[in-house]
């Protein structure tokens, strides 16, 4: 218990320190990527898949929780969700079917409508796996995004299109910590008394 809530503890601390309060930072040393890059490119930013970080990060806060019932877990798994769902310097939701601005073009083999009209777009409530300072696809390449520049800022480095692998991939290894946090929020959140719809929130 003590190291569920000194963990989550270190998320709330992150976003505290960020704008758009989310519960992963990047501070570790320049990586490269010899297996999709040139090997001399020295990345400084965001990992493949942070999205994944960030939803993963709110199952230990979501746990500290339920261990202690502090509120300011509960606001910091919100928060992340927030920064999901399109509070972030994109104005973009990560999750297919949610926001006015959304993921529609995973990078999917089925989910391939974006290149193949016989082909279904995917389904709501599907994580994209999100910004990557690797940058490591031809596709986002092509848009000018240039891997290893120091002055790319993490969380715009991100394109919505099915070829778009680096930033926009989706897996089960990220989309199922998206049901349990779903999941977590419908338990604790409060609902609405469908007999007494005035008279505020009842626990559901």
């Amino acid at each position: 218990e003590a190291a569920i809530t000194e963990a989550a503890d270190a998320y709330v601390d992150m976003e505290e320190q960020q704008g758009y309060g989310i519960p992963y930072i990047y501070d570790g040393d320049p990586y490269n990527d010899p297996n999709n890059l040139d090997p001399s490119i020295m990345i400084k930013g965001y990992e493949w898949g942070s999205n994944s970080m960030v939803i993963n990060n709110c199952i230990v806060m979501a746990y500290a929780y339920d261990l202690t019932k502090d509120i300011k877990y509960m606001n910091g798994v919100t928060t992340a969700m927030d920064y999901l769902l399109g509070v972030n310097p994109l104005s973009f939701s990560f999750i297919t079917g949610y926001g006015t601005y959304k993921e529609q073009n995973p990078h999917h083999r089925y989910w391939s409508y974006e290149l193949d009209k016989t082909l279904p777009m995917a389904p709501d409530g599907v994580l994209s796996g999100g910004p990557n300072a690797g940058l490591q696809d031809p596709y986002v390449r092509a848009l000018g995004f240039v891997p290893g520049n120091t002055d790319n800022p993490s969380q715009r480095c991100f394109v919505d299109s099915i070829e778009a692998w680096s930033t926009n991939e989706v897996t089960i290894n990220w989309n199922s910590p998206l049901a349990w946090i779903a999941s977590f929020l419908q338990d604790e959140a409060p609902v609405a008394d469908p007999e007494n719809p005035t008279e505020g929130p009842t626990q559901g």
